[in-house]
């Protein structure tokens, strides 16, 4: 049964200590192993689900609200038809690019523009498309300091050094101009050593009139979860180059005219949202100091401390779209009052393009809609604006709206394949993640945290405390697995509520599977404490406490299971009835406490001189039985003769230095031959009992039908006062 390796020669306060030291040692292999098990892949791909359930459901319950300085600008489908006899098909000239950062600076006064496209070398200055489109976007970019463009880094260096193609030391110097510094207190962050998508050693090259402005351009390279899932982004990438100079003094061609050396080179290039709240949000004061690094992986900029993933990357917080849901509501009504007011003096073109806004408007407002926290112009009402085509009312509220604001411009066409899967929704563009990763910065006091490990822990720990009070305290089954279910529950709404309220990531999927874990120990637990307390009860309630062995009640049981068996013919028995010769003497000479000590020797000895399968109980006073299992009669004489002869020969302590020898006197029965129930093998066993006290003690009495006492190989009666062998002191 249950724990029976502690039950065999060991004390009972000892097994106390081995079950307790069990039960520490199953809590500490649990809290050892959460640590692991939260970072399994299964796992962790688990708890990213719940923090996908989380973050949706606080976008569902407008817990977090978007600024309303911030403005999205599309080139969205409509954008593309509406504009293809002008431009043609995707991508369009530069020059369109270039006029919509004249108009939105000196028509709208935006207060910053940040392109989510990356304007990389093209034909068109060439003129396959229309000459000077480029050329126009960099002067375009040269003329105003508050626009924002894209590059992106890549590993392709050596395969464009093989085909001359890397990019020149003149635009890698250049380049670094707008590079960021982060300054580490005392310590390479783990991050920063460790996690090779951080690190790159090329760029795309973009065009190289924008390399004049190196302080406007910003990284849009992406970083998606195992699942594809983007949860989280680097604020910025490593760039590693090897600059070149002249060779030092120590280098022995240094005297060359040609000698050149390289020095490995890094340049910190920031994401575009984190750019721009660089310059925007962060005081002029602070925007040339580094950016500190503590060892908590955070961020601090002045007073704005930005939390960071062990791995570096950024933990993005989306918001809710009750604002942009609004506002496609008034936009509806707005044009269907200009539709019922001024149809009837609205061109057909004008009526067409009212017409197909309401459209898009009324789409936009479909709750399967990608959730859009900020207002969002498509491209094609500024064109109209910038070529005359916009009503005049349009026009003066397209500069309202956009008035000092900041403004993201990206594609939102699927067809352009920008699009992100979030944990709000599988179809976001990406010009949504920049102007959301900015919103985050610039309100700095939403920053979603991961839980540490230890935090993990402890919210663990509390779990697993309620999971473990619900078994202890009751004793149904399944009312404790009910109790540990709420349990469960409970701490599911704990950890989005500490979501909620303190922005903190608590891990979910691994304290729940460890929740298990203990569940299923605490009831193996419980199991094995109840069969040790079972056990310990049924010990105490079948040993006798004199000699410790089984009691009357216990043999009458076993006799009875031994006769069944051996009616059955599974297997024989026998039975032995022993008491000690002259022990009512014994005890008036030495006093009952040395009966007593001899009495438990007596019966240790028993039970050392039979076979394991063989009980040894105590019937009564001096009087003990022995039943014998799967024995002939003959082996049952000898087994007799052999407890009769063990006894006789050893000397047991009474007191202190004082050992005297005692004798038994013993009656044999065997099933069926005397007898064939358990009754009538004791009475056998009594009278062979009383055949050998009346032939002299010290022997195995007569069998029923026997002719000869069976006598000791000592005939002679040994005394009950008989001296051990050598000195009576030891």
């Amino acid at each position: 049964m249950g724990f029976s390796w502690l039950n065999k020669g060991s004390s009972d306060k000892a097994k106390k200590w081995s079950f307790r030291a069990l039960l520490l040692l199953g809590a500490i292999s649990v809290i050892i192993m959460l640590p692991g098990l939260a970072q399994h892949p299964f796992f962790e791909d688990l708890e990213r689900k719940t923090f996908d359930w989380r973050a949706s459901l606080e976008v569902d319950e407008l817990a977090a609200q978007p600024s309303d300085n911030i403005v999205l600008l599309n080139f969205d489908d409509n954008s593309f038809t509406l504009y293809e006899d002008e431009y043609g098909t995707w991508p369009w000239s530069r020059s369109v690019s270039a006029d919509l950062i004249r108009w939105l600076n000196d028509e709208a006064h935006v207060r910053n523009i940040a392109f989510d496209l990356m304007f990389t070398f093209s034909r068109r200055e060439k003129g396959i498309y229309g000459a000077g489109g480029d050329k126009l976007l960099v002067e375009a970019f040269q003329n105003y300091d508050n626009v924002y463009t894209s590059i992106n880094f890549d590993n392709n260096h050596d395969q464009l050094a093989r085909l001359g193609k890397s990019p020149t030391q003149a635009d890698l110097e250049n380049l670094d101009k707008g590079s960021i510094t982060l300054k580490t207190e005392g310590h390479t962050p783990y991050f920063l050593s460790s996690y090779s998508w951080l690190r790159l050693d090329n760029y795309r090259k973009i065009l190289p009139g924008l390399m004049t402005v190196p302080e406007r351009l910003a990284t849009v390279n992406h970083i998606r979860d195992r699942d594809g899932v983007s949860r989280t982004n680097p604020l910025f990438f490593i760039l590693d180059w090897e600059k070149e100079g002249p060779c030092s003094d120590d280098n022995p061609n240094a005297a060359s005219a040609t000698c050149t050396e390289t020095t490995p080179q890094e340049m910190i290039f920031p994401y575009l949202g984190f750019r721009v709240f660089l310059d925007v949000v962060v005081p002029e004061s602070l925007r040339h100091q580094p950016i500190t690094v503590t060892r908590g992986n955070r961020l601090n900029i002045g007073n704005i401390s930005i939390p960071l993933m062990l791995d570096g990357r950024y933990l993005v917080h989306w918001y809710n779209t009750s604002g942009d849901q609004q506002h496609y509501k008034n936009e509806i009504a707005r044009i269907e009052k200009i539709l019922a007011t001024q149809g009837k003096t609205l061109s057909v073109k004008e009526k067409s393009q009212l017409t197909q806004t309401l459209v898009n408007t009324y789409n936009k407002l479909d709750p399967q809609a990608p959730p859009i926290p900020y207002r969002q112009i498509p491209v094609w009402h500024v064109l109209n604006a910038i070529t005359g085509k916009a009503i005049p009312e349009e026009v003066r509220e397209l500069k309202d709206t956009l008035n000092n604001k900041i403004v993201f411009v990206g594609t939102t066409s699927v067809s352009t394949f920008d699009i992100k899967t979030t944990p709000v929704h599988p179809t976001i563009p990406g010009v949504v993640m920049q102007a959301t990763i900015f919103d985050n910065l610039q309100q700095h006091d939403h920053f979603i945290e991961r839980a540490s490990q230890t935090t993990n822990v402890i919210y663990s720990l509390l779990l697993w405390l309620g999971c473990v009070l619900c078994i202890v305290y009751t004793r149904s089954v399944w009312i404790g697995v009910a109790g540990v279910g709420v349990c469960f529950v409970w701490y599911v709404l704990a950890a989005f509520w500490v979501y909620l309220e303190y922005d903190l990531w608590v891990s979910i999927a691994a304290p729940l599977a460890s929740g298990v874990v203990v569940t299923v120990l605490t009831y193996v637990v419980r199991y094995l404490s109840r069969t040790q307390d079972f056990e310990r009860t049924y010990k105490l309630a079948t040993t006798d406490a004199m000699t410790g062995l089984k009691n009357h009640r216990y043999f009458q049981e076993h006799l009875a299971n031994a006769v069944a068996r051996s009616e059955r013919g599974t297997e024989t028995c026998g039975l032995i009835m022993v008491d000690i010769d002259f022990f009512k003497k014994f005890n008036d000479t030495y006093g009952h406490q040395a009966g007593d000590r001899v009495l438990k020797c007596v019966a240790a000895k028993l039970e050392k001189s039979v076979r394991r399968g063989d009980l040894v109980a105590r019937y009564g006073g001096e009087e003990m039985a022995v039943v014998l299992a799967d024995v002939d009669q003959a082996a049952a004489l000898q087994v007799a003769q052999k407890l009769v002869s063990a006894i006789a020969d050893e000397a047991y302590p009474i007191a202190e230095n004082v050992y005297k020898h005692v004798t038994i006197s013993v009656g044999v029965a065997m099933h069926p031959t005397h007898g064939t129930t358990p009754a009538e093998l004791i009475g056998t066993a009594d009278e062979g009992l009383y055949r050998a006290k009346e032939a002299g003690r010290n022997r195995v009495g007569a069998l029923p039908g026997d002719s000869n006492d069976t006598d000791n190989a000592n005939d002679a009666t040994t005394s009950n006062d008989k001296t051990p062998t050598g000195s009576s002191t030891t």
